[in-house]
């Protein structure tokens, strides 16, 4: 009889500690299961490809329009050169046209290249800003995972914390993921948002080059006009 009963104390401290490493591996698998389910919905590749995009698209803009500012100006120079040619086939002193005007036409041009600049800087600091708080949102995020690793840790035995836990896990495999889809979707309308942005800040810099330039372009042609028809 004291066999018998030995033996079914065994069994049952034996079923109850299986029971126990079973529960705790199969919440340890989900806990595994969620957290692959995050880091698959978004990484580090993501936010990086939405920077190298965006930085792609600004590099095509600044291009564009660099260019455009690079013909302009050679308009205006070959203008000049030609009034050049002019007045040294006639014989005829124009440094008076050019002293002042000539000067300025090459300060016109560096001051809107700069000013190109600038909106690449400053669109280069707003896509930093939505780079820095995507990741820390998402990390954030992630930080719920370890809570909950850190949560299990502190159960020990308790099979109703385990249970809590558990559904805790279950809960965030759909929460987290979905919360983490609204942060990429917002990444990107703001990236999209901040794309758009580029070309108006451009694009008066060269039209304002444009007439600047130009009127000067004109008044030196006019008081070289009035030098040769003299």
């Amino acid at each position: 009889m004291k066999l018998l009963l030995f033996l079914f104390i065994i069994s049952t401290v034996t079923f109850t500690t299986a029971n126990k490493y079973d529960v705790e591996a199969e919440i340890t698998e989900k806990l595994e299961d969620l957290k692959s389910t995050v880091q698959g919905t978004i990484s580090v590749a993501f936010i990086t490809n939405l920077v190298k995009d965006f930085t792609s698209y600004r590099t095509s803009m600044i291009y564009s329009s660099a260019s455009a500012l690079g013909q302009q100006s050679q308009t205006f120079r070959n203008r000049i050169n030609n009034l050049k040619m002019s007045a040294q086939y006639a014989g005829k002193n124009i440094d008076v046209c050019l002293s002042t005007n000539e000067p300025l036409l090459n300060k016109l041009a560096n001051d809107a290249s700069t000013q190109l600049n600038e909106c690449v800087i400053v669109a280069d600091s707003e896509m930093a800003i939505i780079e820095k708080d995507t990741n820390y949102r998402v990390d954030t995020l992630m930080n719920e995972v370890h809570k909950l690793e850190f949560q299990l840790d502190i159960c020990a035995n308790d099979l109703l914390c385990q249970a809590s836990v558990t559904t805790d896990i279950e809960t965030s495999m759909l929460s987290i993921p979905q919360k983490i889809g609204v942060e990429v979707d917002q990444a990107v309308i703001l990236s999209d948002e901040l794309k758009v942005q580029i070309k108006p800040c451009m694009d008066p810099k060269v039209a304002q080059y444009s007439l600047e330039a130009g009127a000067v372009a004109s008044e030196i042609t006019r008081c070289v006009n009035n030098i040769l028809s003299s």
